[in-house]
C-alpha cells in the first residue's frame, strides 16, 4: 500500500502542475487508495504528500520552488503579483489562486506596482 500511495503522489504532482482544477482525493479514489480516516473524515495525509506553496498552488514536479516566469491572483484582485510580493501575501483572504505566465495574464488584471514596476509605464 505504501508504494501505490507513493506513486499516486508523484503522478498527482505532475497532474496538480499542469492542472490547477486537480483533486487529489479524487485521484487517489480512482487509484484505489482510501481517503477517509477510520471515522469517516477526509483523510489530511492525502494532501499533505503533495509539495504546494503558502497559497496551495502546486510547486514544479520533483522540486520545491514555483516557475519565475509566473504571476499570481485571485478572482476577487484588481492586480497580479510574482509570487514572493508581500502586498498579495498580507491582503490574500483564502480565495484559491490563479497563476499565469507573465506574458498571458488575461487584461482584467494590471500589475502590482510594489512587486512588478517595471511592468508599470
Amino acid at each position: 500500500m505504501t508504494l501505490k500511495t507513493n506513486v499516486m503522489w508523484v503522478t498527482a504532482q505532475v497532474l496538480g502542475y499542469m492542472d490547477p482544477n486537480f483533486d487529489v482525493y479524487e485521484f487517489a479514489e480512482a487509484c484505489g487508495i482510501s481517503t477517509t480516516t477510520r471515522w469517516g473524515r477526509k483523510d489530511g495525509g492525502i494532501d499533505a504528500g503533495l509539495r504546494k506553496d503558502q497559497y496551495g498552488r502546486m510547486m514544479r514536479p520533483g522540486t520545491w520552488a514555483i516557475d519565475e516566469n509566473e504571476v499570481i491572483t485571485t478572482v476577487t484582485s484588481d492586480f497580479f503579483h510574482s509570487p514572493t510580493c508581500e502586498m498579495f501575501r498580507q491582503g490574500w483572504q483564502g480565495a484559491p489562486v490563479l497563476s499565469y505566465p507573465a506574458d498571458a495574464v488575461p487584461p482584467r488584471w494590471s500589475p502590482c506596482s510594489h512587486c512588478r514596476p517595471q511592468a508599470q509605464g
